[in-house]
This record gives structure tokens, sequence and C-alpha cells, in this order.
């Protein structure tokens, strides 16, 4: 399952990222967009950053405690995810956004995606002194695809009509299909499958969203208001719910494991989320140093 999830789940992220730029842009001038996504995008990540980083000096190398630093992780922190590997997304997406203010055509978007895709077809890349050390910059043409693509759902105002007329069954019965040969050898179909993720996880929120009586709507809709909090804090706050429960629990026994699994993984969007909820957003000072809104 986790082999399965990882071929799609960032490529959704992507996509969805550069969807939402199409549908939220306005104009500005260079200096002015880069400003705004620095706020909103790296000063958050500086901030959590600095917070992990001290949080693990402290805690040591106990038990939970991932990716251990030194005090000199908060210079690292300037040009590689010293604090968590999963920062390398934030890095990433910085340089995306850095370079998409000038494709602002549908025609350079695409010769865009030519271009990285021949990037990742020949491995003609960036040189090895500029490998994910240095601000994840190696890895922006492979995930740049993706949040193109995401640019294209805009561009093209017929994709999405046509993706909500196809049964959601078909595509889960696609992703099951590529899913068994994957898992027998076939890894060459992460790239379909990846595609395939997204518009399964699409039409999945296109049905939702017809669903007038879904319950779920205001919890979804917060937690996508939160989601970039949840980034920043899943793999920390699960780390201290583990730090914990390793303490009492022998994960070596089944019925523990569960207990612990229980207890750990929900804890990765819930303690994110009650931060969110209650602290981060009610704040001027903490909603600036996290580039958040006001809770209304």
């Amino acid at each position: 399952m986790n082999a399965v999830l990882y071929t799609f789940h960032m490529p959704v992220f992507l996509t969805i990222s550069g969807y939402l730029y199409m549908v939220t842009r306005r104009k500005m001038t260079y200096p002015q967009f880069l400003w705004h996504k620095f706020r909103r995008l790296m000063v958050p990540y500086f901030v959590a950053s600095t917070a992990i980083i001290a949080f693990k000096l402290v805690a040591g190398d106990g038990p939970g405690v991932e990716q251990s630093v030194t005090p000199f992780a908060f210079v690292e922190m300037f040009y590689f995810p010293a604090a968590s590997f999963v920062f390398w997304f934030l890095w990433a997406l910085w340089w995306m956004f850095v370079m998409v203010y000038w494709l602002d055509t549908p025609v350079k978007r695409i010769i865009a995606i030519a271009v990285c895709v021949a990037v990742e077809a020949s491995k003609v890349g960036l040189p090895q002194v500029c490998l994910p050390q240095v601000c994840s910059f190696d890895l922006v043409p492979h995930y740049f695809i993706f949040f193109l693509s995401g640019t294209l759902l805009h561009d093209i105002p017929q994709f999405l009509p046509t993706l909500r007329r196809m049964p959601l069954w078909s595509l889960v019965a696609a992703m099951a299909l590529l899913t068994l040969f994957f898992l027998n050898g076939a890894e060459w179909l992460h790239w379909l499958m990846a595609f395939v993720g997204i518009a399964m996880m699409t039409r999945l929120g296109l049905m939702l969203e017809a669903r007038s009586t879904f319950r779920g709507r205001t919890l979804l809709l917060q937690l996508a208001s939160a989601s970039y909090i949840l980034y920043l804090g899943h793999t920390t706050s699960m780390g201290l719910v583990k730090s914990v429960a390793l303490r009492f629990l022998d994960v070596s026994v089944v019925s523990q494991f569960l207990i612990a699994t229980i207890l750990i993984f929900p804890a990765g969007v819930i303690i994110p989320y009650l931060l969110w909820r209650f602290v981060l957003t009610r704040f001027s000072l903490t909603r600036t140093i996290f580039g958040l809104n006001p809770l209304h």
C-alpha cells in the first residue's frame, strides 16, 4: 500500500497546486509575486524548521526522533531540508513558482512540460553538486510536470466536465490493474499510475462536491485551509506521540503494534489541525509567520 500511494500522492498534491495557482493568480510584478510566494511558502518553512530543529536538539536521539540534527542544521536549513526530509517539497515548489510566472500562456506551459519530460527521459540534468543538498533543485523537473499538468486543468475547460462523466469505479479498477503489474516488477508503470491516481482523486473530489448532502464538507474545507500546517507538522506530531508510545508499548507484539498505530497516525492530522484551529489562526503574529488568513 505504501509503495502504491507513493506513486501518486505527491503528483496529486502538485497538480492541485498548479490548478489553484491558475485559479487564484492575479496581476502583479515579478518582485511582488516572488515576495508573496516567499512570505506564504518559505517564511513558514524557516519558522517551522527552526522550531523542529530546536525540538530535536532538546529531545536528542530518543525513540521516535528521525533524521537527527546538530546545531549546524540551523545553517543547513537555508539550502537543505535539514529539519525534516519531507520539506524537500517546499524548496521544489518554490523553484516552480520562480519559473511559472514567466510561463504565461498555455503554449509556453506545454513546451515547459515537454522540456521537463525530455530531462527526465534523458537523465541529463543538473551536475552532481546540485543534487538534493542544494535546495532540492534536482527534483524540480520531475515534479514540475505534475504542477504544469494542473495548470492544464484550467487551460483546457473540457477536461473536468469529461472527467466528471467518468465512473469512479473505472479509475479504481484501472489503478488496481496497474498496481498488480507494478508490484510484480513493472516499476516503469509509476508514471501512468501517477496520472491515473490524479484522475481518480480528482474524480472523487468532483463526486463529493456534487453531493449537497455530504456531511463532511465543512471538515474537508477546514482541512484544506489547514493543509500547509498539516504538511509542516505531521511528521513531528507523529514523532512526538511515537516517542511517548514506544516507552510503554512493545511494537514487536501485534496487539501493541496496532495500538501504537492507532495512536500515532491520527496524531499527524489531529495535532497540527488543533494547533491551526485554536492557536495559529488566532493571533496576528502567528498568522504572519505561517502565512495564514484569519479563521472566520
